[in-house]
């Protein structure tokens, strides 16, 4: 399993449209999907930082594979860099965290990992 963070499909999303309708800027993942081994599967992080975006200036989605997808919405570049150079560390560890817990207590532990990580990670107050 590859322990750094690398492209999403060797760099290929950039430029191209995202799930928010933005310009992907940036687009990484941590781990390797082992479909063979559903426990294996949880270490597979995949983070997007878009612009442009339908409901904000930029958007930033996070996936743990089977355990969560969330969208932050944020209102400047400097707001979405720093938060994205902030969630890359936060996902390790939050999926390495999950592991552990496993999924038979996903709506224990896990939901609570989960809801901490949530409310570290809060998007930016928008004006519409």
């Amino acid at each position: 399993m590859s322990k750094r963070w690398q492209p999403y499909h060797l760099g290929r999303t950039i430029g191209t449209k995202g799930s928010e309708t933005g310009t992907i800027i940036a687009d990484e993942t941590f781990g390797e999907p082992i479909i063979d081994d559903p426990a294996e599967f949880l270490t597979y992080v995949r983070i997007t930082l878009e612009t442009g975006c339908r409901t904000a200036p930029f958007a930033i989605t996070i996936a743990v594979n089977s355990w969560m997808a969330r969208t932050i919405h944020l209102a400047s570049e400097q707001s979405a860099n720093e938060r994205y150079k902030d969630l890359k560390p936060a996902l390790v560890l939050l999926s390495g965290a999950l592991n552990k817990v496993g999924w038979a207590d996903r709506h224990g532990k896990g939901a609570d990992l989960i809801d901490a990580f949530v409310r570290r990670f809060p998007g930016d107050k928008l004006s519409v």
